[in-house]
Protein backbone atom coordinates (compact mmCIF):
# COMPACT_ATOMS: atom_id res chain seq x y z
CA UNK A 1 0.00 0.00 0.00
CA UNK A 2 2.70 2.48 1.07
CA UNK A 3 4.30 1.62 -2.37
CA UNK A 4 1.53 2.63 -4.37
CA UNK A 5 0.95 5.67 -2.25
CA UNK A 6 4.80 7.07 -3.11
CA UNK A 7 4.43 5.97 -7.07
CA UNK A 8 0.94 7.81 -6.88
CA UNK A 9 2.55 10.97 -5.11
CA UNK A 10 5.72 10.95 -7.38
CA UNK A 11 3.11 10.74 -10.59
CA UNK A 12 0.93 13.48 -9.58
CA UNK A 13 3.59 15.99 -7.91
CA UNK A 14 4.17 19.34 -9.77
CA UNK A 15 7.00 19.90 -11.70
CA UNK A 16 6.98 23.47 -11.42
CA UNK A 17 6.71 23.04 -7.32
CA UNK A 18 9.70 20.42 -7.85
CA UNK A 19 11.58 22.96 -10.04
CA UNK A 20 11.23 25.44 -7.50
CA UNK A 21 12.14 23.45 -3.93
CA UNK A 22 15.49 22.35 -6.71
CA UNK A 23 16.62 26.20 -7.09
CA UNK A 24 15.79 26.87 -3.54
CA UNK A 25 18.33 23.98 -2.34
CA UNK A 26 20.50 25.19 -4.99
CA UNK A 27 20.14 29.10 -3.64
CA UNK A 28 20.97 27.42 -0.03
CA UNK A 29 24.13 25.81 -1.06
CA UNK A 30 25.11 28.64 -2.72
CA UNK A 31 24.45 30.95 -0.09
CA UNK A 32 26.68 28.45 2.60
CA UNK A 33 29.54 28.22 0.01
CA UNK A 34 29.23 32.13 -0.50
CA UNK A 35 29.86 32.60 3.62
CA UNK A 36 32.52 29.69 3.65
CA UNK A 37 34.65 31.74 1.41
CA UNK A 38 34.13 35.02 3.11
CA UNK A 39 35.08 33.86 6.00
CA UNK A 40 38.83 33.31 4.63
CA UNK A 41 38.80 36.26 2.32
CA UNK A 42 38.17 34.18 -0.97
CA UNK A 43 36.58 37.11 -2.60
CA UNK A 44 37.34 36.21 -5.82
CA UNK A 45 35.40 32.87 -5.36
CA UNK A 46 32.62 35.08 -3.62
CA UNK A 47 31.88 36.94 -6.71
CA UNK A 48 31.60 33.92 -8.92
CA UNK A 49 29.73 31.98 -6.49
CA UNK A 50 27.12 35.51 -5.90
CA UNK A 51 27.01 35.32 -9.56
CA UNK A 52 25.89 31.83 -9.83
CA UNK A 53 23.19 32.61 -6.86
CA UNK A 54 21.81 35.02 -8.98
CA UNK A 55 21.02 32.64 -11.70
CA UNK A 56 19.01 30.97 -9.60
CA UNK A 57 16.13 33.59 -10.04
CA UNK A 58 15.92 33.69 -6.25
CA UNK A 59 16.20 37.37 -4.76
CA UNK A 60 18.95 37.29 -2.85
CA UNK A 61 19.12 37.87 1.34
CA UNK A 62 20.28 40.93 3.18
CA UNK A 63 23.25 39.22 4.31
CA UNK A 64 23.53 37.90 0.56
CA UNK A 65 23.92 41.40 -0.82
CA UNK A 66 26.33 42.38 1.70
CA UNK A 67 28.91 39.71 1.03
CA UNK A 68 28.36 40.27 -3.14
CA UNK A 69 29.00 43.88 -2.44
CA UNK A 70 32.18 42.98 -0.26
CA UNK A 71 33.41 41.04 -3.01
CA UNK A 72 32.78 43.06 -5.71
CA UNK A 73 34.70 45.91 -3.83
CA UNK A 74 37.77 43.45 -3.06
CA UNK A 75 38.59 43.39 -6.73
CA UNK A 76 37.59 47.04 -7.73
CA UNK A 77 34.53 47.26 -8.81
CA UNK A 78 32.59 49.93 -7.17
CA UNK A 79 29.22 49.93 -9.72
CA UNK A 80 28.76 46.36 -8.80
CA UNK A 81 29.36 47.19 -5.07
CA UNK A 82 27.34 49.98 -5.07
CA UNK A 83 24.56 48.81 -6.88
CA UNK A 84 24.12 45.44 -4.63
CA UNK A 85 24.67 48.26 -1.41
CA UNK A 86 21.75 49.91 -2.48
CA UNK A 87 19.79 46.42 -3.23
CA UNK A 88 20.82 45.38 0.58
CA UNK A 89 19.27 48.58 1.92
CA UNK A 90 16.11 48.27 -0.02
CA UNK A 91 15.40 44.88 2.06
CA UNK A 92 17.18 46.70 5.45
CA UNK A 93 18.03 50.13 6.01
CA UNK A 94 21.51 49.65 8.04
CA UNK A 95 23.78 51.95 9.69
CA UNK A 96 26.72 50.16 8.07
CA UNK A 97 25.05 49.90 4.67
CA UNK A 98 24.33 53.33 4.30
CA UNK A 99 27.60 54.66 5.76
CA UNK A 100 29.34 52.08 3.13
CA UNK A 101 27.30 54.12 0.09
CA UNK A 102 28.35 57.37 2.03
CA UNK A 103 31.85 56.31 1.73
CA UNK A 104 31.66 55.36 -2.41
CA UNK A 105 29.45 58.09 -2.95
CA UNK A 106 31.71 61.09 -1.08
CA UNK A 107 35.06 59.38 -2.37
CA UNK A 108 34.19 58.19 -6.21
CA UNK A 109 32.46 59.52 -9.13
CA UNK A 110 30.64 58.20 -12.57
CA UNK A 111 32.55 58.01 -15.27
CA UNK A 112 31.74 56.74 -18.88
CA UNK A 113 34.92 55.84 -21.08
CA UNK A 114 35.26 54.67 -24.76
CA UNK A 115 37.79 54.00 -27.41
CA UNK A 116 38.39 51.90 -30.20
CA UNK A 117 39.47 48.49 -29.77
CA UNK A 118 43.25 48.30 -30.51
CA UNK A 119 44.06 51.96 -30.61
CA UNK A 120 46.50 50.67 -27.52
CA UNK A 121 45.05 53.40 -25.35
CA UNK A 122 45.58 53.58 -21.81
CA UNK A 123 43.72 55.30 -18.62
CA UNK A 124 47.13 56.54 -16.21
CA UNK A 125 46.05 58.57 -13.39
CA UNK A 126 48.03 62.00 -12.57
CA UNK A 127 48.39 60.67 -9.51
CA UNK A 128 49.25 56.78 -7.88
CA UNK A 129 46.78 56.50 -4.78
CA UNK A 130 48.00 55.02 -2.07
CA UNK A 131 44.92 54.01 -0.28
CA UNK A 132 44.60 50.42 -1.08
CA UNK A 133 40.57 50.64 -2.16
CA UNK A 134 41.20 53.25 -4.50
CA UNK A 135 44.33 51.30 -5.82
CA UNK A 136 42.17 48.58 -6.25
CA UNK A 137 39.10 50.83 -8.19
CA UNK A 138 41.72 52.41 -10.65
CA UNK A 139 43.72 49.17 -11.71
CA UNK A 140 40.29 47.91 -12.65
CA UNK A 141 39.37 50.59 -14.41
CA UNK A 142 42.29 50.60 -16.44
CA UNK A 143 41.93 46.54 -17.29
CA UNK A 144 39.25 47.66 -18.80
CA UNK A 145 40.05 50.03 -20.94
CA UNK A 146 43.35 48.00 -21.09
CA UNK A 147 41.30 44.90 -22.79
CA UNK A 148 38.85 46.30 -23.97
CA UNK A 149 38.60 49.85 -24.65
CA UNK A 150 35.32 50.39 -22.52
CA UNK A 151 34.38 51.24 -19.18
CA UNK A 152 31.55 52.33 -17.04
CA UNK A 153 31.54 52.39 -13.66
CA UNK A 154 33.03 54.14 -10.70
CA UNK A 155 36.87 55.41 -10.72
CA UNK A 156 38.68 57.47 -7.08
CA UNK A 157 38.07 61.65 -7.18
CA UNK A 158 40.91 63.42 -9.23
CA UNK A 159 42.61 63.74 -12.56
CA UNK A 160 42.94 61.10 -15.34
CA UNK A 161 44.55 61.11 -18.85
CA UNK A 162 43.13 59.24 -21.64
CA UNK A 163 45.12 59.71 -24.73
CA UNK A 164 45.30 63.46 -24.33
CA UNK A 165 42.31 63.72 -23.04
CA UNK A 166 41.99 65.34 -19.17
CA UNK A 167 39.26 62.99 -17.27
CA UNK A 168 37.83 65.18 -14.15
CA UNK A 169 36.27 63.36 -11.55
CA UNK A 170 34.14 64.70 -9.17
CA UNK A 171 32.07 62.98 -6.15
CA UNK A 172 28.19 63.21 -6.37
CA UNK A 173 28.46 64.82 -10.05
CA UNK A 174 26.83 63.30 -13.59
CA UNK A 175 28.60 60.94 -15.15
CA UNK A 176 31.79 61.88 -17.06
CA UNK A 177 31.34 60.94 -20.58
CA UNK A 178 34.98 60.84 -22.65
CA UNK A 179 34.30 58.76 -26.11
CA UNK A 180 37.42 58.92 -28.17
CA UNK A 181 36.09 55.98 -30.79
CA UNK A 182 36.98 57.28 -34.14
CA UNK A 183 40.06 59.35 -32.76
CA UNK A 184 42.56 59.45 -35.65
CA UNK A 185 45.93 58.56 -34.17
CA UNK A 186 49.34 59.16 -36.28
CA UNK A 187 51.37 56.39 -36.52
CA UNK A 188 54.42 57.63 -34.62
CA UNK A 189 51.85 57.96 -31.43
CA UNK A 190 50.13 54.64 -32.26
CA UNK A 191 53.44 53.04 -32.03
CA UNK A 192 54.44 54.29 -28.72
CA UNK A 193 51.23 53.74 -26.94
CA UNK A 194 51.47 49.69 -28.34
CA UNK A 195 54.35 49.75 -26.41
CA UNK A 196 53.54 51.49 -23.67
CA UNK A 197 50.26 49.10 -23.82
CA UNK A 198 52.41 45.99 -24.39
CA UNK A 199 54.09 47.04 -20.58
CA UNK A 200 50.94 46.81 -19.31
CA UNK A 201 49.96 43.30 -20.14
CA UNK A 202 52.92 41.98 -18.26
Amino acid sequence: MWLWWAIARSASADPATAGADAEAGEYNRLSEEIERLASKNAWAGVERTFLQLLDTGIEPSFDDWIRGADAARAQGDLASAHARLVAANALREDRTVLESLWDIDSRYGRVSLSCDPDSYILLEPERTAMDPDLLRSIEFASARIHDGCRFEGFLPVGTYRLLDERVEVEPRSPVTVVDLRGMEIDRRTRRDLRRRWSAGSG
